[in-house]
């Protein structure tokens, strides 16, 4: 594995290496800014970059955009939890990369150490991805499919109490928005999106989308009302659970449960939804994401007669949370994002008691 580290700081560069060092067959090189990372991309060729997001003569995201449009290569970027880092970060995201790693202690950090194995397994991930499909997958610029006829599938639940929950993690911001900007201004079910991310990162997600979006986007930072044709946004560095408030169904950030290693926790998050509204009521969408975070409770979800979906794998940035569901649960239906949001906007639509002419 040929692994291109670009940073402007001679102790990152250092530290970052030292610890991929351990990785085996592993090759290393380095470059100190984005035009020397550009001119080895061509000449070396790696087959993963670790980018730094500030550096002079030319910054990370100019250098990203360049990597994408001459020779797509997978990118884990690395971002300080500033608000404007993550903002930044957000951008390279959509932009193509395939993950990032926030410096503990800013710009330069030998804070780092401490986040060795996640940096090791995020690079480790991302060579795994292949080039010529990088770019296209992270890409959330899509028009909305023209309506046809949905195959049919078994589902029952009432849509005016339904709950939409969309697990992701790596890879999801670009997917999740080519799936979302399917919907319609009058989706008759609130849509809950469990993204894993820090919590200056799910703030700058919630506000992009809802920029972007006709649906009003809004991140749960205390107990909220769950409306429909609203979507809402997890807080990092936070779990999530559905609830019912005076009569309303509200959804509110808790502490982290250690139960889950991942976070904003997908498994509770659906738990909850179960424990509340039971099974049938939900809509589920396991995304491009690595573990397994939800595909227990998701199972549970279909054998409960709810409408359970997942990302196809091939148009994953990474596929283990779609195929940890998969392998539970194979005769749900996988599509690519766009299909996903067609979908879950027929099956709420069209569908809304109980239909058997057909197989999940």
């Amino acid at each position: 594995m040929k692994i291109l580290v670009v940073d402007d700081s001679a102790l990152m560069r250092y530290t970052i290496c030292n610890i991929l060092s351990s990785i085996p067959n592993v090759q290393l090189q380095t470059s100190r800014d984005g035009l020397d990372a550009l001119e080895k991309l061509h000449s070396w060729q790696p087959d993963v970059i670790t980018l730094d997001m500030n550096m002079p003569k030319m910054d990370g995201m100019t250098c990203l955009s360049h990597i994408m449009s001459d020779r797509p290569t997978p990118v884990v970027l690395l971002s300080s939890l500033t608000e404007e880092g993550a903002l930044v970060t957000l951008e390279g995201l959509y932009l193509g990369a395939v993950d990032f790693i926030c410096k503990p202690g800013g710009t330069v950090s030998n804070g780092l150490h401490s986040l060795e194995e996640e940096l090791r397994s995020k690079v480790i991930q991302a060579a795994g991805k292949q080039r010529a499909a990088v770019h296209a997958t992270n890409s959330p610029h899509s028009e909305p499919l023209p309506a046809k006829e949905p195959e049919p599938i078994k589902v029952s639940y009432d849509k005016a109490q339904g709950v939409t929950i969309i697990g992701v993690s790596t890879g999801g911001p670009g997917c999740v928005e080519r799936l979302v900007r399917q919907l319609p201004k009058d989706y008759p079910q609130p849509v809950i999106i469990c993204q894993h991310m820090p919590e200056t990162f799910t703030a700058a997600f919630a506000k992009r989308l809802d920029k972007v979006l006709d649906l009003p986007v809004l991140e749960i930072t205390g107990a909220t009302e769950l409306k429909e044709s609203h979507i809402y946004v997890c807080k990092g560095d936070r779990d999530c659970i559905i609830s019912e408030r005076g009569g309303k169904l509200v959804a509110m950030p808790t502490p982290l449960d250690g139960r889950f290693v991942w976070h904003p926790s997908v498994s509770k998050l659906v738990e909850s939804g179960q424990r509340t509204l039971g099974g049938k009521n939900l809509n589920c969408v396991m995304m491009t994401g690595l573990g397994n975070d939800g595909a227990q409770e998701m199972a549970k979800v279909a054998s409960q007669h709810g409408l359970v979906l997942a990302q196809s794998p091939d148009s994953c940035v990474v596929d283990s949370m779609p195929k940890s569901l998969l392998t539970l649960c194979p005769d749900i239906t996988q599509a690519p994002p766009e299909e996903l949001g067609r979908l879950l906007y027929h099956r709420t639509h069209r569908f809304p008691k109980e239909v058997t002419n057909g197989v999940n």
